[in-house]
C-alpha cells in the first residue's frame, strides 16, 4: 500500500509539494497508519562524549548499560510482525551504538527477521575504527543509513558542542569509513550533520563544501536544527531559527521507542524522563506493541495535542520537537484534524 507512492511522477509530485493542501494530504496518506513504523531501540546507555547539546549530562540518575540482547530480540520479534514497507530501526537512544557489544548480531537479527525494513545507525564516529567501518559496510546495504553526528564545522566548535578535542580523529573516521565503502563497493547511504546554532552558522557553508566532494549521490549533509529535549536545555541564546506557530507532534503517530529497560513511548525526548514520563505507554516485556498502541493511554495523549492542549503533558509543555516533523494537520475551528 505504501509503495503506491513511489509511482507517482516527479513532476507531480513538485506540483504536490508546492501546493499546501496537497502536500498536506500526501504527507497524511504516508504518515497517518494504523501502528508507528520508525522504531528506535535504545541499545545502550554508555557514551564517551558529554555533548552540550544532548539530555544526558543532565540525567544524574540514569542508569548505564547495555540492553539484554534477550529483551531485544524480543522487541524485534514483536516489530517483525508488523512490519511493512516503511519500518525502519534506528539503533540509538542516549548512548553511543559502537559502544554496544552486540551491535553487529542486533544488525544481523534486525536483517533475518525483518528483512524489508531498513536500519538507521546514529554515531559520533570517534570509535570508528577501520574494522568496524568495514563489517558495517558489509553488514548494511543501501536503504540502511549511517548518520555520523559531527555537529561543528572546526575543532574548537566541536570541542563547545561535543565536549572532547576528536575533531580531527572523527573527520578521519569518517573519511576512512568512505573510502572503506568506495573499495568494499557496498554499504549504507551516509548521512553527516551539523546543528545549526549561533556558533555553527557561520561554518555550515564550509562544512559543505568540504563534504559534498565526497559522498555519493545518496549521500545527505544534513543541517541539523536545535532541540531542547522537552525544555531541559536552555537554547535561546543560541537558537538560529524560531519555531513558529506550534502545530500537533507528528512522532506521536509515527514513532516507537524502546528503552533500555523495555518501556515504551511515543517520543524520544521522554528518554530525558523515562519511567516518570507523561509519555510513558507500557512495558513491552508485558504486552505486546500492539496491546500498547490499541490502548487509551496513547489515543488521550494525541487527542491532547489535536486539541491545543499539549501544555497538559510535563515533557511536551517547553518542547520544540514537534517542529522536526511536518504539519500535516488542518485546523478547523480551534482544533486540529
Amino acid at each position: 500500500m505504501m509503495g503506491l507512492t513511489n509511482y507517482i511522477p516527479k513532476p507531480i509530485k513538485r506540483k504536490i509539494k508546492s501546493s499546501s493542501f496537497l502536500y498536506k494530504l500526501y504527507q497524511r496518506r504516508q504518515n497517518l497508519v494504523k501502528l508507528p513504523y520508525a522504531m528506535n531501540i535504545e541499545i545502550t546507555t554508555k557514551c564517551n562524549l558529554k555533548c552540550w547539546m544532548c539530555a544526558r549530562p543532565r540525567m544524574k540518575n540514569l542508569k548505564v548499560g547495555d540492553m539484554d540482547f534477550g529483551l531485544f530480540k524480543r522487541i524485534v520479534d514483536d516489530m517483525a510482525k508488523l512490519v511493512y514497507e516503511k519500518t525502519s530501526f534506528t539503533l540509538v537512544g542516549l548512548g553511543e551504538p559502537l559502544m554496544y557489544d552486540k551491535l553487529f548480531d542486533a544488525i544481523e537479527y534486525v536483517k533475518t527477521k525483518c528483512p524489508k525494513a531498513s536500519i538507521h545507525i546514529n554515531t559520533n564516529a570517534t570509535l570508528l575504527d577501520l574494522e568496524k567501518s568495514e563489517i558495517l559496510c558489509k553488514l548494511l546495504r543501501g536503504g540502511d543509513r549511517l548518520l555520523f553526528s559531527l555537529n561543528a564545522g572546526n575543532r574548537s566548535t566541536y570541542k563547545w558542542m561535543m565536549g572532547a578535542d576528536k575533531f580531527d580523529l572523527v573527520v578521519s573516521n569518517i573519511k576512512n569509513f568512505l573510502a572503506i565503502r568506495k573499495k568494499i563497493g557496498k554499504g549504507p547511504s551516509v548521512v553527516i550533520q551539523i546543528i545549526e546554532t549561533k556558533k555553527t552558522e557561520p561554518e555550515i557553508e564550509g562544512f559543505k563544501n568540504f563534504w559534498q566532494p565526497l559522498i555519493d549521490s545518496n549521500d545527505n549533509i544534513y543541517i541539523r536544527q536545535l532541540i531542547n529535549w522537552g525544555g531541559k536545555i536552555d537554547t535561546k541564546d543560541v537558537l538560529v531559527k524560531v519555531k513558529g506557530k506550534r502545530y500537533p507532534c507528528l512522532s506521536l503517530w509515527i514513532a516507537v521507542v524502546v528503552d533500555l529497560e523495555g518501556n515504551v513511548y511515543p517520543c524520544c525526548e521522554a528518554l530525558s524522563t523515562r519511567e516518570n514520563s507523561d509519555l510513558l505507554l507500557g512495558n513491552i516485556q508485558e504486552k505486546s506493541l500492539t496491546e500498547i498502541y490499541s490502548e487509551s493511554k496513547i489515543r488521550e495523549i494525541r487527542k491532547k495535542h489535536l486539541n491545543n492542549k499539549w501544555n497538559d503533558i510535563a515533557e511536551c509543555s517547553n518542547c520544540d520537537s514537534w517542529s522536526f516533523y511536518p504539519n500535516i494537520w488542518f485546523k478547523v475551528g480551534s482544533k486540529w484534524r
